[in-house]
């Protein structure tokens, strides 16, 4: 039976994805209502269908699953944040997930064990170190990928000490040495940037790209291959495959070896979720190889989720691997009807292998994966298809002949061997970063997604598909409901779009004692001031996630804008940097190419609409932010108002770090940014009011611009 074991995967797997999104309550509700239902059908001759009962046992066990693991996973965590503290524990570090960002393991001085996700200090992987800083709440940013590796808290590290040891699981410790010694070879042997994209794309080291060839990557569209996933298990499974049939002749020994190799494949990456996903269909093919047996794709598919949403009821909370199920579907669904729909009108074969099979395999993986793309990113590269053409023959090409690289870069006088290999990987490699870029560079190469209610605009679109789907039950049904669909996304986003044109709003972050206050319009930002001395991750993270492009970034005297000033560079590429002419800030102009030195007041435009004047106040600067018949004060350090010009005493709105005296500066309206100490002993004064707001309590504020 093919159909059965399909869906009981897929339904285990939104059985634990359910459970994971709703409350517990909700929950085990809807897993005792799948109870009810099996029981049902087991009086009802008419539910007596396998399909039926293996759905709702699976629904109903992914429920329960998914519901005690994430109610584990946050009772943990809530024993844990009761002792915030954390003083010279150990901390084993597992994967590198960021830039000073590990997920790894926490041994507390309790001796309990927990998993953590620790922010702040660049560690190594699997070296032991000694740990100490404050735990805190998962940021919602990245609660779910958390929650799928297992992890509930996260650790702000104030200082990590290096025990000169290793630990952790020694399989894994193996693979990670394995990985290293290959990313040794490729950056001895290749220039850097050839060495980074070959490191991204054949072992998964996505964090050796360079930052803004990574966004290129995103913004064209492709950012599915700067990720290790299905396609390059397939093509290193295919080579092992060939290559030993080729050697023995024996398709069996070829099986086992091709096996093998997919099996040491996943663990040198990591086992990321969807490389397992890919591993285990390839397992499945293959065994079926040995059996002289045909597999089925969709079999295999519904196993792989069975088996890791088993294993990890919240493993489908991972977005990457949410992507890689759907648009395997899509492929497997769709793809062969649009090549038999479109071949009738292309007659060569040669055409149909290059340009249609591959058209079709792209736009299927794209209606499949556009309800997750558009919940859960803030924009898509509009010239994804014309992309993945282009790169449809160079990436497996570029793999075939890294792998080839790095296997005989091990072998002793085979230099004759790997030098053509590796000459002709880095120009593929070059090849693709070209065509990434040049893409990117084009006008309308992304299409901004930020419109409100957009979950339940996508959920109500993809139900409506669904029933479409259902009642016709056919490829080409499907084509067309999920292309509708999409076109009606897209209709309303354009209409969203249109209406909100010139609206713009400004971000305030709370940083403790500073202020980072982020412009942002239609898919772009300017970040006019950034300090303060805690919270530098939430800004990295706010600002990564709102996918917007930077356009300038602003760093007044050291008093405000030291540190933060550097998180904020690392999280962002802003296309020039206004610096105040100090001292303390010889080193960052020496390093930074776009930066603009002001020493006097500066004025910036921005987007016609909006003006930003820079006054610089001995070591520190204030920012005027002026719309029509308005304007906004920041004011990091109101110790300097008084040698304010005196046409800026009177905003519309004044953002500062302490309460002032209304004779200085007159404003109606008031934000303060401080420390959670000054914040408690502002309210006990009676200091806040209607018209004065603590930016502390409210963690984030925005302000509408739009008038």
């Amino acid at each position: 039976m093919k159909r059965p074991l399909t869906v009981s995967g897929f339904a285990l797997g939104a059985g634990a994805f359910s459970a994971a999104y709703f409350s517990t309550e909700i929950a085990l509700f809807l897993c005792s209502l799948c109870v009810f239902c099996f029981i049902l059908s087991l009086i009802i001759k008419r539910f007596r269908k396998a399909v039926l009962c293996l759905t709702l046992i699976s629904l109903a066990f992914g429920l329960a699953l998914g519901t005690a693991r994430l109610y584990s996973l946050k009772a943990d965590a809530e024993c844990l944040l009761q002792n915030p503290a954390v003083e010279n524990a150990q901390f084993i570090p597992e994967k590198a997930v960021g830039e000073n960002q590990t997920i790894g393991q926490l041994i507390l001085n309790s001796g309990e064990k927990v998993k953590a996700f620790v922010n702040g200090k660049e560690l190594k992987p699997f070296e032991i170190y000694r740990i100490s800083g404050t735990l805190e709440n998962l940021a919602d940013s990245f609660k779910n990928y958390c929650y799928s590796r297992q992890v509930s808290v996260q650790l702000y590290a104030q200082s990590a000490v290096p025990l000169g040891k290793t630990g952790g699981n020694p399989l894994f410790y193996t693979a990670y040495q394995v990985q290293s010694a290959c990313s040794d070879k490729l950056y001895t042997y290749l220039p850097h940037k050839e060495a980074s994209i070959i490191d991204a794309l054949l072992l998964g080291n996505r964090l050796s790209l360079d930052r803004d060839l990574y966004y290129d990557f995103r913004t064209s569209g492709v950012a599915h291959i700067a990720v290790v996933s299905g396609m390059h298990l397939s093509v290193i499974s295919s080579i092992v495959f060939m290559l030993c049939c080729f050697i023995t002749h024996k398709h069996r020994l070829s099986s086992l070896t091709a096996i093998f190799a997919v099996i040491c494949f996943m663990l040198i990456t990591g086992f990321s979720l969807s490389v397992v996903r890919a591993g285990i269909m390839c397992i499945i093919m293959l065994s079926g190889k040995l059996f002289s047996r045909q597999g089925d794709a969709l079999n295999s598919l519904g196993f792989a989720v069975l088996l890791i949403t088993l294993i990890n009821p919240l493993s489908l909370l991972d977005v990457g691997f949410q992507l890689s199920v759907m648009a395997t579907l899509g492929i497997i669904t769709l793809s062969p009807y649009i090549v038999k729909s479109c071949s009738r009108y292309i007659q060569s074969k040669l055409l149909n292998s290059l340009i249609l099979t591959p058209a079709a395999i792209s736009l299927s993986a794209f209606i499949a994966t556009a309800p997750i793309t558009f919940v859960n990113f803030d924009f898509i590269g509009v010239y994804f298809l014309f992309t993945n053409l282009l790169l449809t023959f160079a990436v497996p090409v570029l793999l075939i002949f890294s792998m080839l690289f790095v296997l005989f870069s091990f072998i002793p006088f085979c230099g004759f061997l790997y030098y053509p290999c590796g000459l002709i990987a880095g120009l593929l490699s070059r090849y693709i970063a070209f065509i990434v870029s040049a893409v990117s560079a084009l006008t309308y190469a992304r299409l901004d997604l930020d419109i409100p209610h957009r979950e339940i605009i996508v959920g109500v679109l993809v139900l409506a598909a669904a029933v479409i789907i259902l009642i016709k039950r056919t490829g080409k049904a499907a084509l067309i409901a999920g292309s509708g669909a999409i076109l009606a996304f897209c209709l309303i986003l354009s209409l969203f779009t249109v209406i909100r044109a010139d609206n713009a709003s400004l971000k305030l972050i709370s940083t403790g004692e500073g202020i980072t206050a982020v412009l942002e319009k239609n898919g772009e930002s300017a970040v006019i001031a950034c300090g303060g001395t805690t919270g530098r991750y939430s800004i990295q993270n706010h600002l990564t996630d709102s996918g917007c492009v930077n356009l300038l970034t602003v760093k007044g005297g050291t008093r405000e804008s030291g540190g933060m000033f550097s998180a904020v560079a690392a999280s962002c590429i802003s296309e020039q940097y206004f610096v105040q002419d100090a001292s303390a800030n010889k080193r960052i102009l020496s390093e930074l190419d776009s930066a603009s030195v002001y020493y006097s007041d500066e004025q910036i435009m921005l987007w016609g609409k909006y003006t930003l004047t820079l006054v610089p106040l001995e070591s520190s600067t204030a920012a005027v932010l002026e719309l029509e018949n308005e304007f906004i004060l920041i004011l990091p350090n109101p110790e300097y108002a008084e040698r304010l010009p005196e046409k800026y005493r009177n905003p519309d709105l004044l953002i500062t770090t302490k309460p002032l005296d209304s004779g200085t500066i007159k404003s109606d309206n008031t934000i303060i940014a401080c420390s959670k100490a000054h914040d408690e002993k502002y309210e006990q004064q009676g200091v806040y009011s209607d018209n004065t707001l603590s930016l502390y309590q409210s963690k984030e504020i925005s302000i509408d611009l739009t008038r």
